[in-house]
């Protein structure tokens, strides 16, 4: 009796249906998902790379105020270098060269 009640409202037509439709909607949410993850680690990286151009900002003007303090020696050092760089100059440089990153990060990314 079971059987042709089955047979007779076609459920291994629906269940087959069922079945595809789920693997649709499995394979839709897996894609949504996806493209989140995506998303989320695309700004991870670019507030990796915002704190990393501060930290390379902040490492050029204590170098800059460091040179400036020292006395001139007769050994060339990397804060020779630094001591003829002005410390108005390395911000607006350092702001330049963030801005460039972050267009270029921004370019690989797209």
């Amino acid at each position: 009796m079971l059987d042709s009640i089955y047979n007779a409202w076609n459920l291994k037509e629906f269940q087959s249906l069922s079945i595809e439709r789920a693997s649709l909607i499995n394979t839709r949410i897996g894609s949504i998902l996806q493209d989140q993850q995506s998303a989320v680690s695309r700004s991870v990286e670019y507030l990796l790379s915002a704190l990393g151009c501060l930290a390379v900002v902040d490492l050029t003007i204590s170098f800059i105020s460091t040179a400036k303090s020292l006395e001139d020696d007769e050994v060339m050092g990397i804060f020779d270098f630094f001591k003829f760089i002005p410390q108005d100059g390395a911000g607006w440089g350092a702001i330049l060269l963030v801005t460039f990153l972050f267009l270029y990060l921004h370019k690989i990314r797209t």
